[in-house]
C-alpha cells in the first residue's frame, strides 16, 4: 500500500454532515490543505482554509484542478463511497478512511427486510472498498461507529429529544435495559485526523464506541434532563411500539425508522475499541448532553 498524501491534501466527502462540522476545522488546524465536497451549488469558494468542490449527480467531482494525490476521508454511507470509488482512484488518491457502521453486527438478524438489505449493502460496500483499495495500492482504514450523536444535528439522540419534547413521555419496551455506547461526532472527527497519517491503521477496520456504557432507558433519561423535563415512561408491549413506529414513518424525516427499534431496546449493543486506543489513541468522551 502507498503512504498517505505527500501533498498534505485531504478530500472530504460528506463534508456537510455533523461529523464534517468538526472534521473540517480539525484538518485545517492540523495543517492539511482541505477540499470539501458537496452536492450543493453554494459555498464552493475558499473559506476558513477549506476549498469547496461540487459533486455532480453521477458522484463525479468537478472543479479540482489543484488536487494532487489527495487522501480521502469519506463521511458518506459506505455504499455511496463504494459506488464512486473507482472515479476517485482515477484522481490518484493515496489514502481512504471510510465509514461503515456497527449495524453490520447489531442488525444482522433483524426481522425487518429493509434492515436486512441495509446490512447486505454495508457488507458488500465494505468488501468493494477493501478490494478496490488493495488492488490499486491505496491505504485504507474502515471505521464502524456505534450510535453517533451531536445534539441538534444527529438522527439518533436528537430524534428522541424531538419526541419527548412533543409528547412529554417516552414509550419503552420492557425496562429498556439494553446497553448502549453513544459516540460523539467530534470524537469521530478526531479519530480521522489521528489515523490519517498513521500507518498502524492501514488495512484495518475499527469499531468506534463511546466511553460510557448505559442502558437505553438511562440514555433516554439523559435526553429528558437535557430538555428540562422529568423522565416519564410508559411500558408497552412490543407490538404496540412497532405499530407506533410504523405510524410515525408517514413523517418524511422518520421514514427510515424501523419497527425493530423496539426489539433492540432490550439488546446490548456494545463494542470493544481497545485496538483503536492502541493504534491511534482513540479516547472518546463520556456521554453527556447540554443542560437545558
Amino acid at each position: 500500500m502507498s503512504s498517505t498524501s505527500s501533498t498534505g491534501q485531504v478530500l472530504v466527502l460528506g463534508a456537510r454532515s455533523h461529523v464534517g462540522d468538526f472534521l473540517l476545522p480539525a484538518l485545517v488546524q492540523a495543517g492539511h490543505a482541505v477540499f470539501a465536497v458537496s452536492r450543493q451549488q453554494s459555498g464552493l469558494s475558499r473559506s476558513e482554509g477549506v476549498v469547496w468542490l461540487h459533486a455532480g449527480a453521477d458522484g463525479g467531482i468537478h472543479g479540482h484542478p489543484a488536487l494532487q494525490r489527495p487522501a480521502v476521508v469519506s463521511l458518506l454511507p459506505a455504499p455511496l463511497l463504494a459506488g464512486c470509488l473507482e472515479s476517485l482512484i482515477r484522481l490518484d488518491i493515496t489514502r481512504v478512511i471510510a465509514f461503515s457502521s456497527t449495524s453490520v453486527f447489531t442488525k444482522a438478524r433483524s426481522m425487518d427486510p429493509a434492515e436486512v438489505r441495509l446490512v447486505e449493502s454495508l457488507m458488500k460496500a465494505e468488501s468493494t472498498i477493501v478490494s478496490l483499495c488493495s488492488k490499486h495500492q491505496v491505504a485504507w482504514t474502515l471505521f464502524r461507529p456505534t450510535l453517533v450523536y451531536s445534539w441538534g444535528r444527529d438522527r439518533n439522540v436528537t430524534e428522541i429529544g424531538n419526541f419527548v419534547r412533543r409528547f412529554r413521555v417516552f414509550l419503552l419496551l420492557g425496562r429498556g435495559n439494553g446497553l448502549r455506547q453513544p459516540v460523539h461526532a467530534e470524537d469521530l472527527a478526531r479519530a480521522c485526523v489521528a489515523a490519517l497519517d498513521n500507518d498502524k491503521t492501514f488495512g484495518k477496520a475499527y469499531n468506534l464506541a463511546g466511553a460510557t456504557r448505559l442502558t437505553y432507558r438511562s440514555m433516554v433519561e439523559e435526553v429528558f434532563r437535557c430538555e428540562g423535563l422529568p423522565p416519564r415512561f410508559i411500558s408497552v408491549p412490543g407490538w404496540a411500539i412497532r405499530a407506533a413506529i410504523r405510524a410515525a414513518r408517514i413523517v418524511p424525516r422518520l421514514r427510515e425508522l424501523s419497527p425493530e427499534l423496539a426489539t433492540r431496546m432490550e439488546m446490548d449493543m456494545c463494542f470493544d475499541s481497545s485496538d483503536a486506543l492502541r493504534d491511534f489513541g482513540f479516547e472518546p468522551r463520556a456521554f453527556a448532553l447540554p443542560l437545558p
